[in-house]
């Protein structure tokens, strides 16, 4: 049994776990305690009461220190893929204003204060689809019509599911999540198809980001000590390529927690490589698009 001075330890865990939701600090989700489930709030109050106690039980410290990490893991992942979704829109909106500007150039009808002039009608700006990018970025028409069949298979599989299910009755249970999660991923499934080296055109011609940044590193943690920096961009984790945030969270949860693991990142044009313990990593992240022509 703990005495308080561990309470008081605890207690300063807790605090950087609620501070740090911005930070890729994540525990190994298979090894999570299924009792654990909570709210930071809930944990918090727990401790409050446990302080409270002459005596508190050590493996209680340990599953609210690992739910703790566990939630700020679900924060990060939420909030990285929102990241992601808005660079996307912001590309979008690039393409659309440059489109706009494009279409209006010299056409405002007015050529000074005071003077109008006539001006013939504007063609309605014609809407760049995803095949017109693929295209651009030079894939063959065969592939690109391919690239949409693979990619349209995979989402029908997860929207006939959800109609069986729901048909079913089974659409809001514990199998349905499962079934779910046992469908391949649809950016997987245009992976494995395309191979790395056409994804990454493929993502960058889609406006999509294709690189994950470190926005900033944690003291103390498995990142400081391997020697990672502030503005490296992960280029690969255990051997494999990194081009989105939540592949990086896959990977770092996959395999055995704390086994050895090389990572490569790319600093000042250079590809560096360091190790560290498969598990949580201690940094920021900054998902953001390179044209992969122009090097990693």
């Amino acid at each position: 049994m703990v005495k308080h001075p561990l309470i008081v330890v605890l207690g300063l865990l807790t605090g950087v776990a609620v501070g740090a939701t911005g930070a890729l600090m994540l525990a190994d989700s298979a090894d999570e305690p299924t009792s654990a489930a909570g709210s930071v709030a809930d944990y918090k109050q727990e401790l409050d009461a446990l302080a409270k106690n002459d005596e508190i039980d050590p493996e209680r410290l340990v599953q609210i220190v690992d739910s703790l990490a566990r939630l700020i893991d679900e924060e990060i992942a939420e909030r990285d893929a929102l990241a992601e979704q808005i660079v996307r829109l912001e590309a979008e909106v690039a393409q659309l204003r440059a489109a706009f500007i494009s279409d209006n150039s010299g056409s405002s009808g007015f050529t000074g204060p005071g003077v109008v002039t006539d001006s013939p009608p504007q063609p309605e700006p014609v809407r760049e689809t995803r095949e017109d990018r693929l295209l651009a970025a030079g894939f063959p028409p065969a592939r690109v019509e391919e690239i949409e069949r693979v990619a349209a298979s995979s989402v029908m599989e997860r929207v006939e599911l959800d109609d069986r299910a729901r048909r079913e009755g089974w659409v809001d249970t514990e199998r349905y999540v499962e079934a779910v999660q046992d469908l391949p991923n649809p950016a997987s499934t245009v992976r494995d198809y395309l191979g790395d080296a056409d994804y990454d055109r493929y993502l960058y011609a889609n406006g999509s980001p294709n690189r994950v940044g470190i926005q900033s590193v944690i003291g103390t943690s498995p990142a400081e000590a391997a020697g990672l920096q502030a503005g490296d961009t992960i280029v690969s984790y255990g051997g494999q390529r990194v081009f989105t945030t939540e592949q990086l969270l896959e990977l770092r949860s996959s395999g055995e927690s704390g086994q050895p693991v090389a990572v490569e990142v790319m600093r000042n044009g250079q590809i560096v490589q360091v190790s560290m313990p498969r598990g949580p990593i201690g940094i920021t992240t900054m998902p953001s698009r390179r044209d992969p022509d122009r090097g990693s």
